[in-house]
């Protein structure tokens, strides 16, 4: 078996934690969506931000849109992540309001194509999707490193709050971390919201 901080042992990490959010049932998924959504509701009170980065559901990810369509009546301003077409690295936030129309890109994820860029320190709060999570803050994403780029900026702010969303089947014992990752604030599940010591 291979070491699970190799690039093959991370391989099969991701194997296993996809399966494991791909095999829950559409109804179990919405119910535990509803209660993600009900967490980070209560956990971020009105008022308190006024910019957030999210991402739309992929790959059996967490459905955060009727929450992000609740942030935006109330004045909150929207940006999702767009991955650079000309083969860079560096992902990009783009401003998207509910309703946009939005884009598929190379690995099928819808994006929007319009809306000007969004600078990651101006944001209060980044919702970041991830494979699996451990209770010290660490993400295993799907490999290609765009998020830990992306916040290698602002790696040593509190700004913005970085909050993983995952099931919680997705959390593992312990994951492994390169020097580059940067760690998660906090993770959202349906079983709550739990802080990541710093």
């Amino acid at each position: 078996m291979q070491p699970p901080d190799s690039p093959q042992g991370k391989g099969v990490l991701r194997h296993e934690f996809r399966s494991r959010r791909q095999a829950q049932s559409n109804a179990a998924r919405a119910g535990m969506d509803e209660r993600i959504r009900g967490h980070l509701a209560s956990a971020i009170a009105r008022g308190s931000v006024h910019e957030v980065a999210a991402f739309l559901a992929f790959d059996a990810e967490p459905d955060l849109l009727p929450l992000l369509r609740q942030w935006h009546e109330q004045g909150v301003r929207l940006a999702l992540p767009v991955v650079p077409r000309d083969g860079g690295r560096l992902l990009r936030l783009h401003a998207w309001q509910p309703d946009e129309q939005l884009a598929e890109n190379s690995f099928g994820i819808r994006e929007p194509h319009a809306g000007p860029a969004r600078d990651v320190s101006k944001l209060d709060l980044l919702l970041i999707p991830l494979v699996s999570f451990d209770a010290h803050g660490t993400r295993l994403g799907m490999g290609a490193g765009y998020y830990d780029r992306l916040l290698a900026p602002v790696r040593a702010s509190e700004h913005p709050l970085r909050v993983g969303v995952a099931y919680a089947c997705q959390r593992a014992e312990r994951l492994p971390r390169e020097p580059w990752d940067v760690p998660l604030h906090a993770v959202v599940t349906e079983d709550g919201w739990f802080s990541c010591p710093a």
